[in-house]
């Protein structure tokens, strides 16, 4: 990897924005949620049960007891995207690459297991 290449890639992870819950809930709440002191809450859980996963970027952590899960994930949640790792959750964002890049989806360590993108956000 590069120079350019590494500050490219910590440039764009300075640009991430804890998960905004008032915007999403603003954006996109159904009818019957209610914007409270419990939203906070179930918004992270209502996007790891509702959201579609279209975006995993697995590592290996040199640790073998542990199992191969992503480090990275991007959800596609009722229109929004937003991205999960183990610092927490990112978002919301108006477009996949925009969430892909902020997150750094599709950046290659040399401990990057594989990247998985759904097919209709992979680049042609």
């Amino acid at each position: 990897m590069s120079d350019d290449q590494f500050m490219a890639f910590m440039n764009d992870v300075c640009d991430r924005k804890e998960l905004d819950t008032d915007e999403v809930f603003r954006r996109v709440a159904k009818a019957g949620e209610i914007l409270d002191e419990w939203w906070d809450d179930a918004c992270y859980e209502l996007v790891r049960e509702e959201g579609k996963v279209v975006g995993e970027h697995y590592w290996d952590s040199g640790e073998p007891s542990l199992s191969y899960e992503p480090a990275i994930v991007i959800y596609q949640f009722r229109g929004l995207f937003v991205g999960d790792d183990d610092s927490g959750m990112f978002g919301p964002y108006e477009t996949f690459a925009e969430a892909a890049r902020v997150m750094g989806l599709l950046f290659k360590q040399p401990t990057t297991i594989r990247i998985w993108v759904a097919p209709e956000f992979e680049q042609k």
